[in-house]
């Protein structure tokens, strides 16, 4: 059972919970993992769990079968699904649902071929998303002078930001990691960095000045 409807299910049942502040713990690999502890109460009956997920799990080390690298891994979507683990774990516990069999449901009338599944598969980007990640590109391959290097230092610049509650989230290094979610605000950081950038950059007599996606080895 997913988070959400373990949650339905609580409020049914009238769950009440409490939850700590998370803890952040970090490794000397540069991983790290939040974990945080409830209190979930059923009719005068309250359990402790805790619920944690860190860096190294796999739905965030890996990505299409290779390592993923840290600076990659939204830290937000790390603790949020910390924060999931333990509403899930809270009420399936509470209600002695963790662990059930497909005997048991069947027995209770859910079968198996009924059911949902829940499908990760990224969803194609549409055309307006792809353009305005080619123009994103464009912009920073002139900024960088082709550097591949330099492209990635500039993607990160623009890519990081300040989460609500207030910590840093690095950005990204690698272009086509960017989700067609953060594509918008980040188009609007690299081109007010152009323009700016532009009215700056001395063009030399005889220089072919026309842009290219392009880079050099």
């Amino acid at each position: 059972m997913q988070s959400s409807g373990a949650e339905k299910i609580g409020r049914v049942f009238g769950i009440s919970w409490r939850i700590d502040e998370p803890i952040l713990t970090n490794e000397d690999s540069g991983h790290y993992s939040y974990t945080y502890k409830g209190y979930f109460t059923l009719k005068g009956a309250t359990i402790e769990v805790i619920g944690s997920r860190g860096t190294k799990d796999p739905f965030f080390s890996k990505a299409h079968g290779a390592d993923k690298p840290i600076s990659e891994i939204d830290r937000n979507d790390v603790k949020k699904a910390a924060l999931t683990n333990l509403i899930g774990n809270g009420i399936t516990r509470l209600l002695g649902m963790r662990n059930l069999t497909w005997e048991e449901l069947e027995a209770g009338g859910i079968k198996r071929g009924t059911t949902g599944k829940v499908d990760y598969t990224k969803p194609e980007m549409s055309k307006e998303g792809k353009d305005l990640r080619a123009e994103i590109e464009r912009m920073l391959t002139e900024m960088a002078n082709k550097s591949k290097v330099e492209f990635a230092k500039l993607l990160m610049l623009y890519t990081s930001f300040t989460a609500k509650d207030g910590s840093q989230v690095q950005g990204k290094s690698d272009i086509s990691k960017l989700s067609e979610q953060a594509l918008n605000p980040t188009y609007g950081k690299v081109k007010e960095a152009y323009e700016s950038w532009k009215k700056t950059e001395p063009v030399k007599e005889g220089e072919d000045n026309a842009p290219s996606n392009l880079f050099e080895q």
